[in-house]
């Protein structure tokens, strides 16, 4: 293991963040769109890798304050090693000086960069400048040490992964009294950090199927737009024409995470759609169709309550809500196109037709069945709100916008 590491020297970030505000994370992909009139669409990514930043505030009171003030002053543009207070690890042992192993945590933690941090807790009594970068290697139950350490570490020290970063900006601090202040930081990551960008999951026409549920806390919103074409010479009716042929979707969700791994399953979801580049199929999450008898083998599609598809969606030229996803309450998923749809006006009912036949299925076993759409993110900066560290709660919102194939715009 090498003993020498490009990083030590650099100044350590001293100031952990008020988590009354929790911490922002912002991953910032840059992808090239061109869409045509039909709404075809080359997508070419820009970045390897996001940029990343972190933004938070703090609170300094008493020694914490001349701290802040000193490591603003004397930091500027240059390079400081940034802890991610998010994703903090609790020693578990007492760590006598000389220790070269580090008994802690480490699944799904970001101990990628070679260095840890050695910090006192806040509220602990020792000063805030009591820590030692050490060079690591995550393993199993801990951290191998490159290096022995150097001070007497207790149960409970906080043991951060660390990234370069520099402060983004003006940077203003709010003296609330004479021992308290109070600024708002950002921090730039220096270095890229990839992530996987394969993620086992469903998958539907080789593309990603997204099965991470919104939060329904606020309304879900959909936006229907159309691409037209529009010549208006104001002496008579404007003419339009509806070069897209079908409705454009925009949907945003809202997301929370619980736990490292829910994170984490997040982050390599964002990683695998490189922003605004990869298209997925997204499910509405919805009761969009209601069931309205078994499913039996010559059916060769499902009889559904009577709900206007025949009339609007099977227009020439549609390519929105022509996929669903079928969702058992015995675990099972079956994803199909609907390639024909007619009305049983008697039985008040709709029957569509199915791509592929499904089993024999009873009405009483499907607990949705909702719209599949081709669909891609509607942004290359996505946010991850820390609201507690990794082990507790983060949020993030998306926005998607509709991406049908080539295929699905011609057929």
């Amino acid at each position: 293991m090498a003993t020498n590491h490009p990083w030590l020297g650099t100044p350590v970030w001293p100031i952990s963040p008020d988590w009354a505000d929790g911490v922002l994370e912002r991953l910032e992909f840059l992808t090239d769109v061109h869409q045509s009139p039909v709404g075809a669409e080359q997508r070419r990514a820009l970045r390897i890798a996001p940029r990343r930043s972190f933004e938070f505030s703090v609170v300094a009171e008493g020694a914490e304050r001349t701290i802040l003030d000193i490591a603003l002053t004397g930091v500027g543009s240059y390079p400081v090693l940034l802890p991610l207070y998010h994703d903090a690890a609790d020693l578990a042992v007492e760590l006598p000086p000389g220790a070269t192993f580090l008994p802690a945590d480490t699944v799904q933690r970001e101990f990628r960069s070679g260095l840890a941090l050695l910090q006192t807790p806040v509220g602990s009594g020792a000063s805030r400048m009591r820590y030692e970068v050490v060079m690591a290697t995550a393993g199993a139950g801990g951290l191998a040490l490159a290096n022995p350490t150097r001070l007497h570490w207790w149960p409970g020290t906080r043991v951060y992964p660390i990234v370069r970063a520099r402060v983004v900006g003006d940077v203003q601090i709010s003296r609330v009294t004479s021992r308290v202040s109070q600024a708002q930081l950002r921090f730039d990551v220096i270095d890229p950090l990839d992530w996987s960008d394969s993620f086992p999951g469903e998958v539907r026409d080789g593309r990603l199927v997204w099965t991470v549920a919104p939060n329904e806390r606020d309304a879900l919103r959909v936006d229907f737009h159309r691409l037209q074409s529009v010549f208006d010479h104001e002496l008579g009716p404007a003419q339009i024409t509806d070069t897209g042929t079908s409705a454009w979707l925009r949907q945003q969700y809202r997301f929370t995470l619980e736990g490292r791994a829910e994170r984490n399953r997040f982050r390599q979801l964002l990683y695998s759609l490189r922003g605004k580049q990869r298209a997925l199929w997204l499910p509405t999450f919805s009761d969009d169709l209601i069931i309205a008898q078994d499913v039996a083998l010559a059916d060769e599609g499902i009889y559904v309550e009577r709900c206007g598809y025949t009339q609007y969606i099977t227009a020439p030229g549609q390519h929105a809500r022509r996929d669903i996803r079928i969702v058992l309450h015995d675990g099972r998923v079956f994803h199909r196109r609907i390639v024909a749809a007619r009305i049983e006006e008697a039985a008040d009912r709709e029957w569509l037709g199915l791509d592929i036949t499904l089993p024999t299925l009873a009405a009483a076993n499907v607990q949705r069945i909702e719209f599949l759409a081709p669909m891609r993110m509607d942004q290359d900066s996505t946010e991850l709100h820390h609201i507690t560290d990794a082990d507790g709660v983060a949020e993030s919102v998306v926005t998607f916008v509709s991406a049908p194939s080539l295929r699905a715009l011609g057929d």
